[in-house]
């Protein structure tokens, strides 16, 4: 008999809701870095959405490159992102 550790896996993906899951994962890692300055929305093809408010926006600026590289260095399927006014 196999660990449910080995099997859970397996059945979330072969669903289409283990991605679900680790989207979900990224968003709160990303929205934790800076909680206030930005939302994060979603995480789609290796783009994690971010919505900023317009007044949020120039100091979003400053740290851009830093949230982009502590995404990045831990989940690496995050190339970009993309900012949308909130």
């Amino acid at each position: 008999m196999k660990p449910i550790g080995d099997l859970l896996p397996k059945s979330l993906n072969r669903r289409g809701i283990g991605s679900q899951l680790n989207a979900v994962e990224v968003c709160r890692f990303a929205q934790s870095l800076y909680p206030g300055l930005y939302r994060a929305v979603s995480v789609r093809d290796g783009t994690l959405k971010l919505e900023v408010a317009a007044a949020q926006l120039a100091s979003f600026r400053l740290v851009e490159g830093a949230v982009l590289q502590a995404v990045q260095e831990r989940y690496s399927q995050v190339v970009r992102l993309k900012v949308v006014r909130g």
